[in-house]
């Protein structure tokens, strides 16, 4: 791709293989009846606060923050309440154990505290995991304590917020803390 620009006026000439043509031509359409489409920039780059989009007809749709909090308490046996961050759209019925990510290794597998403190996939041993709430140490999306049949999970990533996922869903219910 180049750039060739006169002033402040840029224009620029993509050059593709001859396969690429009728993508080109289907976006010449949409620019000709009027029809844009929109896309998240997403965060991939090339560089650091930048995005890519080769599609002219296109426009490039980018966030960095947004201005409200979604709160999530985390209520334990004792009574005691934790205030933390999670988008939560069920409940979690009755009351399960506790345990601790580091404490319940999938050693079989060769897995160490060490490695399952952080809740990685294949990590944790499912027989002591099973229907249990986990709490992992850093922020992970909780795959691999819904391989392990855990019924939810907590992460402390020492930010003081928590991060909470549950089994069944497409990410595990969970609170960051």
């Amino acid at each position: 791709m180049r750039s060739i620009g006169e002033g402040s006026y840029h224009k620029t000439c993509i050059e593709l293989p001859r396969k690429a043509l009728h993508y080109f031509e289907f976006g010449e359409k949409k620019l000709h009846n009027v029809i844009l489409t929109s896309n998240s920039a997403g965060n991939s780059g090339p560089d650091p606060a930048t995005i890519t989009n080769f599609s002219p007809w296109s426009l490039s749709v980018a966030a960095n923050t947004i201005d409200r909090k979604f709160i999530a308490n985390v209520q334990l046996g004792n009574n005691k309440v934790y205030e933390g961050f999670a988008v939560n759209t069920f409940n979690l019925s009755g009351t399960h154990p506790i345990v601790y990510g580091g404490d319940v290794p999938n050693s079989a597998a060769g897995f160490s505290g060490e490695d399952s403190r952080y809740c990685s996939p294949h990590s944790l041993d499912k027989t002591l995991v099973n229907g249990k709430i986990v709490l992992c140490d850093e922020l992970s999306d909780g795959e691999g304590a819904m391989q392990a049949g855990a019924e939810s999970r907590f992460c402390d990533t020492n930010t003081g917020q928590v991060h909470k996922t549950r089994r069944g869903e497409v990410k595990m219910h969970g609170v960051r803390r």
